[in-house]
């Protein structure tokens, strides 16, 4: 609806912009805006109540046509949504590394035929640690909109059509049922459920079955001006509430949704006829103009965010963040006056035919950018020799790891929940089996040392078995406890423990993220939960204190445990963490034209270190043998990520291939003593 249409609410573009400032405060990492992710849910119900009172009203007067609506959308969407995409590719040509630069490219490709979702889906979680590198990820939101205004249209009409006195008892049974799915699909496919429209319609639902109401029964349900208010107020405290009581904790949409789209959809009825306190307050002139740039606000505002956060050197302080708030509204502005507005409203000029084929040319291009730069992997002739050895480092992984690796997420190997002697990975599977004599295992941190791991095993005749859980402490005992259900580390860390005393191992190798499990994170990426651990699965929280009560008590018993069969211990500490992520840090410095260099005092390394190591050390009674890596990175007075001008690290902890080759004088002495 726009202004000057005689069914115009301006309420409704006052609740876009309640919708839309709690997403960018979110994303912007503002305290007190945890649940502003919630906001996007406001729009679907938006959405789906303005389409719907616009279908219907058509259908009424006999003048709507599948073609007249898409075109509308196609006016309405398109042209910002396209400026946008091209001016992210141009900005961030100059600072990505490669890897980044192609998922960029791919990312293109998925949006410019309404996929980015699934793109995303497949690629990474929405609350994920790498969300902050992708400038398109918010756009999976439009993706979804844009497949059901694909689907819902001739939904609708054959509805009308051929089974009109069911029509609203249909679309309520399909509501039902998506909702339900979302709820299943949260606890059992949690990224799916987050991304896809099949558990997202129901949101757009609650939209279209309120715009039946309100156009076919508002007149028969008079509810009067003091309950108006107060569905008014309590829609909008329902909002609030989502907004500082929810967190990326919060499994989402699943029934947890319900709240901001029922807020959302009482504010919408109580202003059907009148306008509420609240409405009145969404229909002021500020709250409005808000509304009315709020879809190239949302468009524009998280490139900015990711572009920022590539350019500058540290995290980005509040004055910054404010900063880029701002020149997000002033770019929201420019693209809705000069772009929008124009082409939405100035048929004459941008009439349908030249419409299509400005749109057809534009989608073409993008296309032709996306897929030339997924065909030349990301254009690396961009970047300079010494940027691109930098970035480099950030694109190493473990050849091994789809096979060697489980996480909650992908299983292992094609299997779901089910631990098994025969996907240990050996490191010449081409050899006749043998007895294992060594058993590495650990989380993302042994992944890492896997190719260094295989080639001692090889060097020294070693025969030993490698499994490693993501996002999992290798203690037996212990569970995360910001992790859901699905997530079976104690279950991994019990079979190996079980696993080592049946086949009669003589020594065990633990590697993990230790400190981030006793200690919470460092100074680094303070917004993510606390991944601390617990020994009692039911507990929903834990301590620092706490967290070292449990591990220190789970760790002598499992070591206790194997020194009873005869096993021997060694324990790999972590290695050193920089509140940096080293490679696109070493980027940043090489753009500016700056030597590649970071140092920290070595005494906070120690400081993080001291609890596990002394944990550990307590325990050389029981043949505990302690690898402490830091001496590779340290010197007496300081520790650095870049050794000889190279990244030693992929990310901000885990080590690049050329990192963990310089933990093989370490680890030397594990595989001759097996000789």
């Amino acid at each position: 609806m726009n202004p000057g249409n005689p069914d115009y609410r301006p309420d409704i573009d006052g609740l876009r912009a309640v919708a839309v400032l709690p997403v960018i405060l979110y994303h912007a990492g503002f305290a007190g805006f945890s649940g502003g992710y919630a906001g996007v849910d406001v729009f679907f119900v938006i959405s789906g109540y303005l389409i719907t009172c616009l279908i219907l009203r058509d259908m009424d007067m006999g003048r709507f046509s599948i073609q007249g609506f898409w075109l509308r959308r196609v006016r309405r969407i398109l042209p910002a949504l396209f400026l946008v995409i091209f001016a992210t590719l141009a900005a961030f040509w100059p600072v990505y590394a490669p890897h980044q630069y192609l998922e960029l490219g791919q990312s293109v490709l998925a949006q410019t035929v309404f996929a980015s979702n699934i793109f995303f889906w497949q690629e990474s979680g929405y609350f994920d640690s790498d969300a902050h590198v992708k400038p398109l990820l918010h756009m999976w939101s439009l993706s979804v909109e844009e497949q059901f205004y694909l689907i819902f249209p001739a939904l609708l009409l054959v509805l009308t059509k051929f089974l009109a006195s069911w029509r609203f008892t249909i679309l309520v049974v399909v509501a039902i049922g998506s909702l339900a799915l979302s709820v299943w699909g949260a606890g059992v496919e949690a990224d799916a459920a987050f991304y896809l429209l099949p558990t997202r319609a129901w949101e757009l639902g609650i939209g279209c079955l309120l715009a039946h109401k309100v156009i076919y029964r508002a007149a028969t349900i008079n509810t009067g001006a003091w309950a108006n208010e107060f569905w008014a107020g309590l829609g909008l405290l329902g909002l609030a509430l989502t907004v500082v009581g929810y967190d990326r904790t919060t499994p989402f949409p699943s029934f947890y949704a319900l709240l901001p789209c029922l807020s959302t959809a009482m504010i919408i009825w109580a202003g059907r006829d009148s306008l509420s306190v609240v409405g009145r307050i969404l229909a002021c002139r500020p709250v409005v103009f808000i509304g009315l740039i709020s879809y190239s606000l949302y468009l524009w505002h998280w490139p900015v965010l990711v572009l920022q956060r590539a350019l500058l050197l540290e995290e980005p302080g509040t004055l910054a963040k404010g900063g880029v708030l701002i020149l997000s509204i002033v770019l929201a502005w420019l693209s809705y006056r000069f772009v929008e507005t124009p082409l939405r409203r100035n048929v004459a000029v941008f009439t349908n035919r030249r419409l299509m084929v400005g749109t057809v040319m534009a989608a073409a291009l993008l296309v032709m950018a996306g897929t030339t730069i997924h065909m030349l992997q990301g254009v690396p002739s961009r970047l300079s020799d010494r940027a691109l050895q930098l970035a480099a480092a950030g694109e190493e992984r473990n050849p091994r790891r789809r096979e060697c690796v489980w996480s909650k997420k992908s299983g292992h190997s094609g299997q779901s929940g089910q631990f098994s002697d025969d996907w240990f990975c050996r490191p010449d599977p081409t050899l006749a089996k043998a007895p294992p004599q060594l058993l590495i295992w650990g989380d993302s941190h042994a992944d890492a040392l896997q190719p260094l791991l295989d080639s001692l095993a090889r060097e020294y005749g070693v025969e030993s078995h490698f499994a490693a859980y993501s996002a999992c402490p290798a203690v037996s005992g212990l569970d995360r406890v910001n992790e859901d259900a699905s997530h079976q580390c104690r279950e991994f860390n019990d079979y190996m423990v079980d696993y080592a005393i049946r086949k009669n191992i003589r020594d065990v190798l633990l590697i993990s993220r230790f400190n981030l499990y006793t200690n919470g994170r460092d100074q680094f990426k303070q917004h993510l939960p606390p991944p601390l651990i617990t020994a009692d699965p039911a507990k929903g929280e834990a301590s620092v204190a706490s967290a070292q009560i449990d591990f220190k008590a789970a760790a002598t018993a499992m070591i206790t445990k194997l020194a009873q069969h005869g096993i021997r211990t060694y324990v790999v500490l972590q290695v050193p963490n920089f509140n940096i992520e080293p490679t696109g840090y070493g980027q940043k410095l090489a753009l500016r034209g700056r030597s590649v260099a970071h140092k920290r005092p070595r005494r906070e390394i120690q400081a993080r270190q001291g609890f596990v190591l002394q944990t550990f050390s307590e325990l050389a009674r029981l043949g505990v043998v302690v690898i402490d890596p830091s001496d590779q990175f340290c010197d007496e007075q300081s520790c650095s990520p870049y050794i000889n001008g190279r990244s030693a690290y992929r990310d901000e902890h885990h080590l690049s291939n050329y990192g963990a080759a310089q933990l093989r004088p370490s680890l030397i002495q594990v595989y001759s003593s097996l000789r």
